[in-house]
């Protein structure tokens, strides 16, 4: 069976991955609620989850980067979640509106430190015949956390309807306990000098702009596809609200819309972990694609409850499969010696996609034109995958 053939230090890093997501999902889970409780309009909302989002996105960057040039994944992918812990320590404590922002762009910038090192870690321990199934693993607990994060808030909110500082709290805890696994646990890869730099013997060197240029022009072509598609990601949390003030819900229901949305999105992980290894990306792609689309548009015309539910599960499932697909063809295409500096530029590409689609949605989103800007990005990506699957027909 695959999953004997998964080493030791992938089940680590994902079960990390879940106590993590599990404290993120407290975290965002009630952000919005709570902003919206002190009178924030959407408009701010929006502007303030995509400049956030954006920050946390732009320092993946420079932790891939040091974490290839200083071939020490474990360290920046610790410093990273130790930051997430805090954050939480900060709304926990002081619980203001000041101090809950605060506490989302530290936590953004704890994901941001970790992400790409982490997806590094997977690439260095990972089987190649198996890579995808490594990355699917990762992602599906790192979902499943996700998954226990509403849970928790759902407990803690049945409790009292307003009780965020307790959701915090036990936040702040399940990071701190994820912090400690990763310490204790993680052990990074011993690569030989030519896996260090790009020939054999060469001493390694500094980082410099010459590097990312050598990057192969496949990589390139898929950061396209990436930028594109990502222009269609409207925030989860700006979903949230279109469903509650669309259908006047509780508070309990808008956090039953996430479950289900992670539900969906880890049973897309784990199947489509598989399916990398033996489908091409490309056709994957496509199927994201078109599947987005459908979600988009289920969204925008529902009349009703469950029509709404129904693109929201689709959405759930082309998280799971897009993110799968480009993190696998990444750690395909990018050298080892670059595979920190490859995710770090494309998480930074998803950073600025992200910005100008979170803020123009936020705007857009009382007149009723969000979902159809996100449709028209999504109609240019269905567009550009194959033409991107044409020049390069290995992918």
């Amino acid at each position: 069976m695959d999953a004997k053939r998964i080493p030791f230090q992938i089940w680590i890093v994902s079960v990390s991955s879940m106590l993590i997501t599990a404290s993120a999902a407290m975290f965002f889970g009630v952000f919005g609620l709570f902003l919206e409780n002190m009178g924030i309009p959407t408009s701010k909302i929006g502007l303030i989850e995509g400049m956030v989002e954006g920050a946390g996105y732009v320092l993946k960057v420079v932790s891939g980067i040091i974490s290839d040039y200083l071939n020490q994944r474990k360290l920046i992918f610790a410093i990273g979640v130790f930051f997430t812990a805090i954050s939480k320590v900060i709304a926990a404590l002081f619980f203001s509106f000041s101090a809950v922002v605060i506490g989302r762009i530290v936590d953004r910038i704890g994901n941001g430190l970790q992400a790409s090192p982490r997806d590094a870690f997977v690439c260095d321990h990972a089987p190649r015949q198996i890579i995808g199934l490594c990355f699917g693993i990762r992602q599906c607990l790192g979902t499943l956390g996700s998954i226990l994060g509403v849970l928790l808030v759902f407990a803690l909110l049945a409790r009292s309807h307003d009780d965020f500082r307790g959701v915090f709290a036990v936040a702040s805890l399940l990071a701190l306990g994820a912090f400690v696994l990763i310490i204790s646990c993680l052990r990074d890869a011993k690569r030989t000098t030519s896996q260090l730099s790009p020939t054999r013997g060469e001493p390694r060197q500094g980082f410099s702009l010459k590097n990312v240029l050598k990057l192969d022009r496949r990589y390139w072509w898929l950061m396209g596809i990436v930028s594109i598609f990502m222009s269609c990601r409207i925030s989860e949390t700006l979903i949230m609200l279109y469903g509650k003030a669309s259908f006047k819900l509780s508070n309990s229901v808008t956090e039953e819309i996430m479950l289900v949305y992670n539900i969906f999105s880890a049973i897309a992980a784990y199947g489509t972990g598989r399916l990398t290894d033996k489908i091409r990306a490309s056709y994957l792609m496509m199927v994201g694609t078109l599947v987005t689309m459908a979600s988009l548009i289920g969204m925008a015309v529902a009349t009703n409850f469950v029509v709404f539910l129904c693109g929201v599960v689709l959405w759930g499932l082309q998280i799971g499969l897009m993110h799968n697909v480009f993190c696998s063809e990444i750690s395909k295409i990018v050298p080892s010696h670059y595979r920190g500096t490859g995710f770090s530029f494309y998480y930074l590409i998803i950073a600025v996609s992200l910005l100008l689609a979170n803020t123009i949605c936020g705007h857009l989103m009382k007149s009723g034109y969000a979902f159809a800007y996100c449709i028209c990005a999504c109609a240019i990506s269905c567009i550009a995958v194959p033409v991107f699957a044409k020049r390069h027909r290995q992918i």
